[in-house]
């Protein structure tokens, strides 16, 4: 993953929503996502892993 992907799926959520949802995720969780408004339709899922992996891309760089 480079730089630019990485921040793209950051920005999903944002820096500090993103480095939550990777510190408190339940260990066997392998997605997140929410639903919108009141619906049933869930929206941006992404991959722990892809989410952490972006984290440490943008770590590394600083």
């Amino acid at each position: 993953m480079n730089k630019d992907e990485a921040q793209t799926l950051v920005n999903i959520h944002g820096l500090e929503r993103s480095k939550d949802i990777v510190a408190n995720c339940p260990k066997d969780c392998t997605h997140y996502s929410w639903k919108l408004g009141d619906t049933d339709v869930l929206d941006k899922t992404v991959c722990i892993a892809d989410l952490k992996r972006a984290l440490e891309v943008l770590e590394d760089d600083h």
